[in-house]
């Protein structure tokens, strides 16, 4: 199963028009560097205009992987002249002279990885052309860098297609030790309509923090679940003892995000709650 997730909406985060360097960050608990299939950025460059000799340029990066859109217009004579745009990783370069804006309008940067790690690389303005491969490409995780040379860029859209079909994405790096140190949260009850769903085990968790981290239990899916494997997490609300709860199912998809849970000091025990499934979950601690 694929998603996309438009990540300016999903963080609220409004770039727009900027010169100079910003950071966007894609943190969030779907999408990860395990995970991410494609990744598309959508700029207007208001410099890159074909009539204006000078070379214009604009990046997208992570870690240490670069990404150059490069309009070069030095010695470009109108007319006689095709505009060309280069696309530029590392010391790979690809050239596009077709399908893309060249007059300060829109265009998208777009990157897809296949199974074996290479990576194609497209741009354009409405529909995408294929401009190079790549051998491989890490993955972006945790922030992005987008870089304006030349003149203001409008950030409209940053993208993200990610599987969530492969339930080893939910590893996370807490250690043993982390794990046998923190209060463990113990399967008690459950209430459910069997027509609804069905239960994945009687899991014992490790809470984290916030996160609340598979520890032994499953009965569905159980080969695929292993001790260190982020299963939920807790989001304080402004009401004491109640969370917004972040919850994978016995397959690894994420549930809907009406999910709550209820933590009662008093009996030591933690209720989650799936309206959409019409169950509730309770763990003591």
């Amino acid at each position: 199963m694929r998603r996309l997730f438009v990540i300016l909406t999903l963080l609220g985060q409004t770039l727009g028009a900027f010169a100079g360097v910003r950071f966007l960050s894609v943190d969030h608990p779907v999408v990860t560097d395990k995970n991410i299939d494609a990744l598309e950025v959508r700029v207007a460059h208001s410099a890159a205009r074909a009539g204006r000799n000078g070379l214009q340029q604009w990046s997208v990066g992570w870690g240490e992987n670069v990404i150059n859109v490069v309009f070069d217009f030095r010695n470009f004579v109108e007319g006689i002249d095709v505009p060309r745009v280069k696309i530029q990783c590392g010391n790979v370069t690809g050239t596009l002279d077709h399908g893309f804006d060249c007059d300060g309008g829109y265009n998208t940067l777009a990157l897809e990885w296949s199974s074996d790690g290479s990576v194609e690389v497209l741009f354009g303005e409405r529909g995408l052309h294929s401009v190079m491969m790549l051998d491989s490409l890490a993955r972006p995780d945790g922030e992005l860098l987008i870089n304006a040379r030349g003149g203001e860029i409008d950030v409209v859209d940053v993208v993200v297609e990610v599987n969530d079909d492969d339930i080893s994405r939910l590893m996370t790096d807490y250690s043993a030790r982390d794990i046998a140190d923190a209060v463990k949260l113990r399967y008690l009850d459950r209430e459910s309509d069997p027509k609804l769903s069905s239960p994945g085990g009687r899991y014992t968790l490790a809470r984290i923090g916030d996160d609340l981290i598979y520890v032994d239990g499953a009965q569905i899916n159980a080969t695929h679940w292993h001790c260190g494997m982020l299963k939920g997490r807790l989001t304080p609300t402004p009401y004491v003892g109640y969370y917004h709860l972040l919850w994978y199912d016995s397959t690894g998809r994420r549930l809907s995000d009406d999910c709550y849970a209820e933590v009662d000091e008093n009996s030591r025990t933690i209720k989650c709650v799936f309206p959409s499934l019409s169950a509730t979950l309770r763990f003591s601690f």
